[in-house]
């Protein structure tokens, strides 16, 4: 399966399961995005993709697991094994 499918999967299971939990989905606050040279844009994309990886799914896993829901955990960990495999090339980019 390619990323995009497999993101796309990953997506639907996180609405799924937030629907199961009562939680209605709202639009999100807006990203504060500076336009700058395309060097720096994708440097900070970079960054920031990489700090996802290393940082925030690790602290969401430990966030969730208190409280045992299965599909949740499974869910997160899919999304964090599939950014781990973008890691690598990502890193080349830097």
């Amino acid at each position: 399966m390619d990323s995009r499918r497999l993101n796309g999967s990953i997506a639907r299971d996180f609405k799924k399961i937030l629907s199961d939990l009562g939680i209605e989905l709202r639009d999100g606050p807006k990203p504060d995005i500076k336009v700058l040279s395309t060097k720096v844009n994708l440097k900070n994309a970079l960054d920031f993709e990489l700090g996802d990886i290393d940082q925030k799914y690790p602290q969401f896993l430990e966030r969730i697991k208190p409280e045992k829901h299965e599909a949740a955990i499974r869910s997160m960990t899919y999304a964090w094994e599939t950014e781990k495999q973008h890691q690598a090339l990502l890193q080349k980019r830097q």
